[in-house]
């Protein structure tokens, strides 16, 4: 493996990353998903896989709840003890916001039974009896970003990227491109009730420059019995 910074071989975890995260090496999805980039993710993603001694990797596919939800719609509801049926409907809140109500007291059984409900889900999505169907579900989740897959092989990764699915922000041929990224590092998953309003104002002088204004505001409509 290579440092991306240096270009140096590494063994593990490079040394930069490791002050960065600063205890966060098992936690895997979470830190390396911090990355601004798909690409610079997925590669930290399999370097800290083979460092906590597991076995290399040709990629990496990340799926949020959303595209999780997608695959479930294309595939049919399942049936849970916890949760009971979950759809494509109602995944997403299950996950994100009742989740924390049913288990309140108890994080690993919460943990231990969303384990459980992903796992039937990517069962379902490598099981190849609906292929067709799950990947035209998840393609419709890609333009939002909902899932992103790094390969390894060049070709491959020409495929997804065509597909849109490589992470890769669209090049601006004309005028501005405006992304605005938030991390949310307190864990509480409130970002589901986020709304954004976003004004991009741009003033132009008469020399051709410009001064150039971007403004957020982050609206949280949490309901009363979610907090």
């Amino acid at each position: 493996h290579f440092d991306p910074r240096t270009g140096e071989r590494v063994h593990g975890q490079p040394a930069h990353l490791r002050a960065a995260f600063e205890g966060e090496l098992k936690s895997l999805a979470q830190s390396r998903s911090l990355a601004e980039k798909t690409l610079k993710a997925a590669q930290e993603m399999q370097r800290a896989w083979v460092a906590n001694g597991q076995r290399p990797v040709d990629g990496v596919i990340a799926l949020d709840p959303v595209a999780l939800a997608s695959v479930v719609q294309a595939t049919g509801p399942i049936e849970t003890a916890a949760y009971g049926r979950i759809t494509g409907d109602n995944l997403v809140r299950k996950l994100l916001v009742d989740a924390y109500g049913e288990f309140e007291a108890d994080q690993r059984a919460r943990h231990k039974v969303n384990d459980a409900l992903v796992a039937q889900t990517f069962a379902r999505l490598s099981a190849g009896d609906d292929t067709l169907a799950v990947a035209r579900a998840l393609a419709v989740t890609a333009p939002e970003q909902h899932v992103r897959v790094h390969l390894d092989d060049p070709e491959l990764q020409k495929v997804v990227d065509e597909a849109g699915m490589s992470g890769r922000l669209p090049d601006a041929d004309a005028g501005d491109a405006v992304a605005l990224f938030s991390q949310n590092r307190n864990a509480s998953k409130v970002d589901i009730f986020q709304e954004r309003d976003v004004r991009h104002e741009v003033t132009l002088a008469a020399d051709g420059s410009a001064e150039v204004v971007t403004t957020m505001t982050a609206t949280y409509d949490v309901p009363r019995k979610a907090r």
